[in-house]
């Protein structure tokens, strides 16, 4: 049987958590930030309602650092924005 530090038990916070992972690829921390987010406070209440509270650690990792990311891109995007449209102008 193969190891997983991955909460078997919790499978929201598990991809809650993988997104938060693929965010930090520049250009999709937008979109898996965002999503993080959702499935880590959708895991995190899920499991507050396990017995051995499983994956609510993983949960609360993946909302913090998706709502990092998703904050970062979109500051990113924004000043990317602005220098565009800075260097357009005569």
């Amino acid at each position: 049987m193969a190891w997983s530090f991955l909460p078997a038990e919790n499978p929201l916070a598990a991809k809650a958590y993988c997104c938060a992972i693929v965010g930090l690829v520049p250009g999709l921390g937008l979109l898996a930030g965002a999503l993080a987010v959702c499935l880590g406070v959708w895991g995190w209440r899920v499991g507050r309602t396990l017995p051995r509270r499983a994956g609510v650690v993983h949960a609360k990792v993946s909302c913090l650092l998706g709502a990092c990311e998703f904050v970062t891109h979109l500051l990113a995007m924004l000043c990317f924005a602005a220098g565009a449209s800075a260097r357009a102008e005569p």
